[in-house]
């Protein structure tokens, strides 16, 4: 394609690489975790209740997120299903992961009690097929440190590898994470 004139190509799996290394890294994405502008004073973002969240537990009434923070709960995730806001007795879980909307700086005071998993420590990357290796490639230029988790041991510049299945909790006790570090998996294919 660059032969006929193209300036750049840009195959399916380099876009998803990117999608996911944004996501994983604070360096290559927003710094607030989740975050969309809509408009030049309004926002949506998405983050993980901590379990010991002040949110945690709590129904949405009971917290006033809108009085205190100028912010309002539109749902949240769990377990990969999305769960509008019902009113003020909808339970917020911990563990899922809030969808809300306010400005700018009133979402971050909404980070701060939501109380996300820290983004320190490696991350990692299940999987080290086509779009693996291009996310482990992305996220080194970024200067994040990687753990590279995959069913068999393939060759290549791995700085830290764990072979084995992906999904067995052998796999993830061999890459020492630290205790209490966010593992962001991703399972590219």
């Amino acid at each position: 394609m660059l032969e006929v004139g193209a300036t750049a190509v840009y195959t399916p799996s380099h876009v998803l690489a990117a999608a996911l290394a944004t996501h994983a890294s604070a360096r290559l994405g927003p710094h607030v975790e989740g975050l969309r502008s809509l408009h030049e004073d309004l926002a949506l973002a998405e983050y993980r209740v901590h379990p010991e969240s002040p949110l945690a537990g709590q129904h949405i009434g009971d917290v006033h997120l809108r009085e205190r923070l100028g912010v309002n709960l539109v749902g949240q995730w769990w377990g990969g299903v999305f769960r509008p806001t019902r009113g003020p007795r909808t339970p917020i879980a911990a563990g899922a992961i809030l969808a809300a909307i306010g400005t700018r700086e009133n979402l971050v005071r909404l980070e701060g009690l939501a109380a996300p998993i820290p983004r320190d420590g490696p991350i990692v990357v299940a999987g080290f097929g086509e779009v693996g290796r291009k996310v482990d490639d992305m996220l080194e230029d970024a200067g994040e440190t990687t753990v590279v988790m995959d069913a068999r041991d393939k060759p290549g510049r791995l700085r830290t590898r764990v072979s084995g299945r992906t999904v067995r909790r052998v796999g993830l006790s061999r890459a020492r994470p630290r205790p209490g570090n966010d593992i962001r998996r991703f399972q590219p294919r």
